[in-house]
């Protein structure tokens, strides 16, 4: 790891799948640690809500409601122990709780984190990385970039980025970030700096900064005409909850996020995670997070591991594991995600680059490998504009899209035998991958007819002054068409 310097869906959805309605879940003694005196419940109505709040206060004290998921039944309870309680006892009296109809879920939450922020990869720079090595890194001939370009660029996808701050006007963002985003850390906007706080206490202060808009720049890079949707969860030290996580799921869900990345995991299985996932799948998001930098199989990430999620790990410019990696049965695809330092400095040719704030870096991992994927999902799904329709509705399109993926580039079993089924159906190709559709439309192509013309005025025209999210028109990216709108389509008059 750089440690140098700066710091199958279709198949469960055919079936039917569903959570049930009690979940037994798991205290962990060890792995992620406790959101000290915080739980998740969830309750179907206010009745049910009444009945729970008075038989845990009953128990151990008064509680108080911090946060809710909108719409969901979920919530975030704050609690004071008291004297000769702990938390082994709380989850056993919610799991007693979800027995008799109480509550529906209740659970403990627990931190997660950047792979990358919890075995202490940092990114490099102030290195002989330009603009030049960016456009040239190993990642762009492996997966086929520039012949996948001539097919697609992302044009009308959202790809909603759950992660750190992100830098807005990085050049290296192109402009492309919605301005809907939103931060969920308490007290924190979604700008990509630090707080000057040693959040995790492990001596290093805002060690993972940089994190959201390298992932955001590396999406941006394979996809750069789909429109990033930023979504803060991790402090400046990579560290979220799985409450936190869960709520930015849904947030993305529900603002028109068609691609939901997250470069980030805990070890600890979370309901309230995994019932997000499945809504975001269930309403036509594709999911997609990092398998984690544990090189090893177990303690499994989530949601990498989830079966609705997409889980990718990290190979090198051979296709060969990373040392890092993780792995398991669990994980989907691979990607691009190692870099190679000699005498401390990056080999820019086998080093994977992107944007941090006020520059570029090399950094490596598997939320990397996830970003990758990500924009290459992004590519595919813009080929497809007509769906959800009657034939791939909106629950199958992660299914779609994830089978187009893994059956097109090469095995990883081929170059890994030692790691049979391991990492994934295939590495990604996004030359490949975007073989089996139609060309996507570009990105003032309002009708997909294959050109910028008259047409595509009039149905700008029509929606003209409209605001809301994920317009269609909306070109770039404000929650409003207008005359900024109006400018990026007549610059692209007759492009076909």
């Amino acid at each position: 790891m750089l440690n140098t310097t700066h710091r199958s869906l279709r198949s469960l959805l055919a079936a039917g799948f569903v959570f049930g309605a009690c979940v037994m879940t798991t205290f962990a003694e060890q792995g992620d640690p406790l959101v000290p005196n915080r739980m998740v419940i969830e309750t179907q109505n206010a009745k049910q809500r009444s009945r729970f709040i008075a038989s845990f206060s009953e128990q151990f004290g008064a509680i108080t409601s911090v946060d809710s998921i909108p719409a969901t039944g979920f919530e975030l309870f704050a609690y004071t122990l008291p004297v000769g309680s702990n938390a082994e006892m709380v989850h056993a009296a919610l799991d007693a709780m979800m027995l008799e109809g109480t509550i529906v879920v209740g659970e403990l939450d627990y931190e997660g984190s950047s792979g990358e922020g919890r075995t202490g990869s940092l990114w490099l720079s102030s290195l002989p990385v330009n603009d030049l090595a960016l456009e040239e890194q190993y990642s762009r001939s492996l997966l086929g970039l520039d012949a996948a370009w001539t097919r697609s660029m992302g044009a009308g996808v959202v790809v909603a980025v759950i992660d750190g701050g992100i830098t807005p006007d990085h050049p290296w963002l192109g402009g492309r970030v919605a301005q809907w985003g939103v931060s969920f850390v308490p007290g924190e906007s979604l700008a990509d700096v630090g707080n000057g706080i040693d959040d995790d206490g492990d001596g290093l202060t805002d060690e993972q900064v940089g994190h959201g808009t390298f992932v955001a720049g590396l999406i941006h890079w394979v996809a750069p005409e789909a429109l990033i949707l930023p979504i803060r969860v991790l402090n400046s030290d990579g560290i979220t909850t799985n409450f936190r996580t869960a709520k930015a799921i849904h947030f993305a869900s529900t603002h028109h996020a068609d691609i939901i990345n997250l470069s980030l995991g805990s070890d600890y299985d979370s309901t309230v995670v995994k019932r997000m996932v499945r809504f975001a799948v269930q309403n036509g998001a594709v999911v997609l997070a990092a398998a984690g930098n544990r090189a090893a199989e177990d303690p499994r990430e989530y949601p990498a591991s989830d079966q609705f999620c997409i889980g990718v790990t990290a190979l090198d410019w051979f296709d060969v594991k990373a040392p890092f990696a993780s792995f398991g049965k669990k994980i989907d695809l691979a990607a691009p995600g190692r870099t190679l330092l000699k005498g401390g400095s990056p080999v820019t040719s086998r080093a994977i680059i992107g944007p941090v704030p006020n520059g570029i870096a090399v950094w490596e991992g598997t939320s990397f490998a996830s970003a990758f994927a990500a924009g290459t999902a992004a590519l595919v799904r813009a080929q497809h504009p007509s769906w959800p329709n009657e034939v791939v509705t909106a629950d199958l399109i992660a299914a779609e899209i994830q089978a187009v993926l893994g059956n097109t580039g090469p095995n990883p079993n081929t170059t890994n035998p030692e790691y049979p089924d391991m990492l994934g159906t295939a590495r990604i190709d996004a030359s490949l991958a975007t073989l089996l559709a139609p060309n996507a439309p570009r990105l003032a192509d309002l009708n997909a007819d294959g050109v910028v013309g008259a047409i595509d005025l009039t149905i700008m025209l029509d929606s003209w002054a409209l605001g809301g999210f994920g317009l269609r028109c909306d070109l770039n990216g404000d929650a409003f068409v207008g005359a900024q709108d109006l400018s990026i389509l007549l610059s692209a008059w007759n492009e076909g």
